[in-house]
């Protein structure tokens, strides 16, 4: 028997034995595989690396080392570059170990990941995800800073901003602090947040300590001043950054920072002297590559060619590495070209679209080819470098650009009109504005060149219509003003080219008389210049006496014409000369021939000339009285006495503007002149002019009449823009705004003059802004404020922003107003109703600082208490009772109120000093007698500190006192709400939730209402009462919960109705959700269960529709999940060969966890089985217990099917067949 048994535990000892071997040498190929994989990895061979840890998944699944070589295999992803494949790996580490160290530092892995894949709207997901789930951790700072970075690449500004202010908040005493504050800065910027931008920036610059981006704030800090054209602020700063941080990247750049803002405002001189410096000052980097050929650009624009020349030359041989090796060379062509040098500029841009034919300069270089050809006479190529430049270039401006070189080079140098003004229509029409306006003088300037003034007036005039604010809206106005003077006529050139020849023959030329007639007629066609000359030939004969005085006059006439030409084209000297010569001939007709009738129109050619040339509206008056006057008395008879009446009731009329007196004087006057004998277009002048004076006199009714008379007798008159302007004031200042704003609107349709269709225009915007048409006087006002600054203009333009809901124009506006219209009467209350709309916007930071400045820059403003009292309290909503409770107590006792000392007290209970505010509250009482409200917030105030000091029962008495003692709803709700709180703090579950079902019913106006509710119903949920837990969600969500709590309670509706399977409802609040809160973090999850519970009603086709789309947005675990839905819904539908297809897809595309492959096994299995094909079902179970082990969860389920399917093989087989007979 002892030998038997001796034999049995020895036979089990060495099984034992044989099984411990095994064991070991398992344990051996498992660490082996594992230290393989590892090497791999210390090696950097991350891609085989990474195979071996998939290798070592295979062989070792139940493996105490998985989680760390799933780690690993993710970190061999990322240092391989594979980022998509270290995203998924990372993911299914901290889906399957959510509870291990590593965790955090997998989660942040995963979001570098997304943001090297610039993914950066994810990636800042991300790392939001990590923030809100270690928050309290060592890295919980550079996780908000991480994600604030990534949501400002991403471009999403607010969750940026957001980010960014968590982190300056929750973690002030961080190292990254003032990186968070100078990230918050820019994202503010690139909000157009310019003030608060600017707050952040000097936070940072003020900062006692030294920081790392001190040199980037002031950098900064200098950029807005320049934008805000506050020059000399902006050179100061970026001086002090220099000498501060001489060494620092932002001071290299504040060179070229100030000097590019001299080269795009055109001022090269002091752009080229800080080129100068940064070259001298820089190290030799990049920066001081772009400064050296920034000084040859702006050299260039100077038109120092040679020096530019040789700038570009040197940056070629010195920076043959350079990136903008491109550049130096279009420069260097540039150069050449502007030297005259046109063979070796033709060389250097072929050089350069050789070397560099990708780059922007090589493109470019085309138009400048093209300049090239034209400079040389060969207009024809330079039409086919343009064309190729307009291929070429990316963008409309660039290829209108091409266009117009285009259309000059056919106008200018071809002479095919018909070609430029096709090219020019089309710019016209399909161009950005800037390039439009430049087509359409070029229509208009071709039609002048064709001789054909009634279609070039015509499209002046729809250049001043259409670009009031263009760069040649002057010239086009002189342009109309010299072709309705001075029209060119080929009919009239010819005949003046006849008379010229005629002048010439002997027996006319020795004629006086007959040159004189014909100088006669060639100034009464216009023709000056020859007309001048055969009326000063006739002059100098004795033998014409009869006609000398009208010779004379008309050589003055004829010289003063020539002056206004010369005038109207730009030439000065010699216009003032012309003027001269013909002021002097008209002086010497009035001495010469006194009584004559061309001494009278010679002295009032005089008065006109001269009058033009006054500038002041009072000078000009007092000089067309007295000569005028001057003329009736030496001319009682002259037949231009109606004319020289007009002028002096026009003078009148001007100085009524200091004496109202004169006004009358000037009607009178008026009125003669029409009832009289005069010329027409002189009654047409005083009719206007009575208009004007009962205008100006305020007769509104009777000047209305009258304008609307003369608009009806004179509807051809060249006045009739100048009533319909006057009418449109009278109609404003009446009222009528809709009726003024048809008339201006009427009238803007074609101007007459620049001046006239900005008078216009301005006062069309008022009425507008009268009507309530804020959104036409904002557009009426941003074009008139592109042409100058005016204060009027830019008040009603802040208003009209604020009254269209847009505040933060309103604001930006009233900012350049402040800086451009300091001392204005109302400047106080203009910064006042700016700080106030920044309040408004919550944009709390920049109100306070604006509030805080008002005080020390109108220390007298009757608004200053009012601004200290409203700091305050912004202040004390922000939570700075400390500076809050400062600015209170600076407010005076005539200004104090009991608001003012109510709030103190609060201040001194929030900053914990009880013993303080309990005495203030003492004197409040005694202050104020009767104000109970204030009493019973104290006490409230009392109980909170002490629920948040953790005595919880003595804070249920006060607040017992105060629901007890004061009457006051308010008071008895917020003590109620507070005693809710208590309760909860102390544990007692069922008074707490008596006490809050008894609030939510008895306050229901408390601000703490929706809170209550959410507390109730969360209390409903956790206890199944899912029915009630609905109506209190569904309660909270229709009284206004807030808005940062929607999205929570709209998914917890889903819930309840979800689990009371009230699934038409649960999916209706899942799809409300996704609706609203399209980029919510649980938007994804959220159509995922919308799918889950389609398919738990039944409505498989709907779950398929609804969650196929998600394939190509998730990634990891989750899209295996929605594989594996929409396979077991079409196996649901019996449709399995779909579904067997869908299963197939998750079994070769899984992704996440290796479970989802059993999974598919199982699927293909159900699909195989419900088919009737057993043997192809048994195999896919098999392939499991193979996979898995036939041990495992798995293979023990598997092999638990196979045998039912075995048993339902074996009974089919013995089953009769049929017809058979026994």
């Amino acid at each position: 028997m002892w030998t038997k048994l001796t034999k049995l535990l020895l036979a089990n000892l060495g099984i034992l034995m044989l099984v411990t071997s095994i064991f070991a040498q398992g344990l051996q190929d498992e660490k082996e595989s594992f230290d393989l994989a590892q090497r791999l990895f210390d090696d950097q061979n991350y891609a085989n690396a990474a195979q071996e840890f998939i290798r070592f998944f295979e062989n070792y699944p139940t493996s105490d080392r998985l989680p760390t070589a799933l780690l690993q295999l993710g970190l061999a992803h990322f240092k391989g570059g594979d980022f998509r494949r270290a995203i998924e790996t990372f993911q299914k580490f901290v889906d399957q170990y959510p509870k291990r160290l590593e965790v955090a530092t997998t989660m942040r892995k995963k979001a570098k990941s997304l943001q090297r894949l610039n993914e950066y709207a994810k990636a800042g997901l991300a790392y939001q995800e990590v923030y809100d789930s270690y928050m309290s951790g060592e890295y919980a700072p550079q996780d908000l800073l991480s994600a604030g970075y990534n949501f400002h690449r991403g471009n999403d500004l607010d969750a940026s901003e957001a980010a960014f202010r968590t982190l300056i908040s929750q973690h002030p005493e961080s190292p990254l602090y003032h990186e968070a504050t100078f990230n918050l800065g820019l994202v503010l910027l690139e909000g157009d947040h310019l003030e608060e931008a600017l707050t952040q920036f000097r936070t940072i610059s003020n900062y006692p300590e030294p920081t790392e981006r001190k040199p980037d704030a002031l950098l900064e800090i200098g950029k807005i001043a320049l934008f805000t054209e506050e020059l000399g602020d902006a050179e100061r700063i970026f001086s002090d950054l220099r000498s501060r941080f001489p060494n620092s990247g932002s001071a290299q750049t504040s060179y070229l920072v100030l000097a590019s803002w001299f080269a795009s405002a055109n001022e090269w001189q002091r752009a080229e002297n800080v080129y100068r410096l940064a070259r001298e000052n820089l190290p030799r980097n990049e920066n001081k590559q772009l400064a050296v050929l920034g000084l040859a650009h702006a050299t260039r624009k100077l038109e120092k060619s040679e020096e530019a020349l040789n700038l570009y030359t040197q940056f070629l041989k010195v920076y043959r590495n350079s990136p903008y090796q491109s550049r130096a060379w279009l420069g260097l062509g540039r150069s050449s070209a502007d030297l005259g040098d046109y063979r070796n500029a033709l060389t250097a841009f072929q050089r350069l679209q050789e070397e560099f034919p990708e780059s922007e300069s090589s493109i470019e270089a085309y138009s400048d080819v093209g300049d090239v050809w034209r400079e040389l006479g060969t207009p024809k190529k330079a039409l086919i470098a343009y064309k190729t430049y307009r291929d070429l270039v990316e963008g409309t401006g660039a290829k209108a650009s091409a266009q117009l070189r285009i259309g000059l080079t056919y106008e200018n140098d071809l002479a095919w009109y018909d070609l430029a003004q096709e090219t020019f229509k089309d710019v016209a029409t399909n161009a950005p504005a800037l390039y439009a306006s430049e087509g359409q003088f070029g229509i208009a300037r071709t039609f002048e060149r064709t001789l054909k003034p009634t279609l070039a007036i015509r499209e002046y005039s729809r250049y001043i219509q259409l670009h009031p604010d263009g760069s040649r809206a002057l010239e086009a106005e002189s342009r109309i003003k010299l072709l309705r003077e001075f029209p060119p006529n080929s009919q009239d050139r010819l005949a003046g080219s006849l008379v010229g020849l005629i002048s010439k023959i002997p027996e006319v030329s020795k004629n006086p008389r007959s040159i004189f007639h014909l100088g006669k007629y060639l100034a009464h066609t216009s023709s000056y210049e020859l007309a001048t000359s055969l009326l000063e030939a006739s002059i100098t004969s004795d033998t014409l006496s009869n006609h000398a005085s009208e010779a004379a006059f008309l050589l003055g006439e004829c010289l003063l014409a020539l002056s206004r030409k010369a005038e109207l084209t730009g030439k000065g000297a010699e216009s003032k000369a012309l003027r001269k010569r013909g002021l002097d001939t008209h002086r010497k007709v009035v001495a010469a021939y006194a009584d004559s009738l061309w001494s009278d129109y010679a002295t009032i050619s005089i008065a006109e000339e001269e009058a033009r040339h006054i500038v002041s509206d009072t000078t000009r008056a007092l000089y067309l009285l007295q000569n005028y006057r001057d003329f009736l008395d030496t001319y009682p008879h002259s037949a231009r006495n109606h004319f020289a009446s007009l002028r002096i009731a026009d003078a009148h009329r001007l100085l009524g503007e200091q004496d109202p007196a004169q006004v009358s004087l000037a009607l009178k006057l008026y009125s003669m002149v029409v009832t009289s004998d005069a010329e027409q277009s002189i009654r047409e002048r005083a009719a206007l002019g009575i208009g004007l004076c009962q205008s100006k006199a305020q007769d509104l009714v009777a000047a209305e009449e009258t304008l609307r008379t003369f608009l009806f007798d004179y509807p051809n008159s060249s006045l009739t823009d100048r009533a319909q302007y006057e009418l449109g004031q009278i109609l404003l200042e009446r009222g009528f705004y809709r009726g003024a704003a048809d008339e201006l609107s009427e009238l803007l349709l074609s101007p007459s003059s620049l001046e006239l269709e900005k008078a216009s225009r301005s006062l069309l915007s008022e009425s507008y802004f009268r009507l309530g048409d804020f959104k036409k006087t904002i557009e009426i006002d941003e074009g008139l404020l592109s042409r100058r600054l005016d204060a009027p203009l830019l008040r009603r333009l802040a208003k009209a922003y604020q009254e269209d809901q847009q505040p933060n124009k309103a604001i930006e506006t009233y900012s350049t107003f402040l800086r451009s219209f300091p001392k204005v009467s109302d400047a106080d209350s203009i910064a006042f109703i700016r700080a106030d709309l920044l309040s408004y916007l919550s944009r709390e930071s920049e109100a306070i600082s604006a509030f805080k400045n008002f005080a020390g820059q109108f220390p007298n403003s009757p608004l200053r208490d009012e601004a200290n009292r409203i700091v305050a309290g912004l202040l004390f909503t922000s939570g700075d009772y400390k500076s809050a409770l400062s600015i209170y107590r600076k407010i005076p006792q005539n200004s104090r109120n009991q608001s003012v000392d109510g709030q103190e007290v609060l201040c001194l209970f929030r900053l914990k000093r009880v013993k303080e505010a309990k005495k203030a509250a003492s004197r409040f009482k005694k202050a104020h007698r009767g104000s109970t409200s204030w009493l019973a917030r104290f006490r409230i105030e009392e109980g909170k500190f002490e629920l948040n000091s953790g005595n919880y029962k003595k804070a249920r008495n006060i607040f017992d006192d105060v629901i007890g003692k004061y009457a006051l709803q308010e008071a008895k709700s917020e003590a109620s709400y507070y005693r809710t709180q208590a309760l909860k703090k102390e544990g007692k579950h069922e008074d707490y939730l008596g006490a809050l079902s008894n609030f939510t019913k008895h306050y229901t106006d408390s601000p703490n209402w929706s809170n209550a509710t959410l507390e109730l119903g969360d209390l409903y949920f956790e206890g199944e009462d899912f029915a009630r837990a609905s109506r209190a969600f569904q309660q909270a969500l229709d009284k206004g919960v807030s808005e940062k709590k929607r999205p929570a309670v709209v998914l917890k509706l889903m819930k309840v109705h979800k689990n009371q399977k009230f699934f038409d409802t649960a999916i209706a609040y899942a799809r409300r959700f996704v609706s609203e809160y399209p980029r919510h973090g649980a938007t994804v999850d959220t159509r995922m269960e919308i799918g889950n519970m389609l398919q738990s009603k039944g409505d498989h086709l709907e779950a398929i529709k609804e969650t196929t789309p998600l394939l190509k947005v998730v990634k990891g675990d989750d899209w295996s999940s929605i594989q594996h839905d929409i396979a077991r819904s079409y196996f649901a539908l019996k449709d399995y060969e779909s579904a067997t297809r869908e299963f197939l897809k998750l079994q070769y595309q899984f992704q996440g966890s290796t479970n989802w492959l059993a999974s598919a096994h199982y699927g293909l299995a159900d699909c195989y089985e419900g088919r009737g094909e057993y043997h192809q079902a048994i195999r896919e179970l098999d392939e499991i217990r193979r996979r898995f082990g036939s041990t495992s969860d798995f293979g023990l389920t598997a092999g638990d099917r196979i045998r039912q399917l075995e048993s339902v093989i074996g009974s089919i087989r013995e089953m009769p067949t049929p017809g058979r007979q026994e």
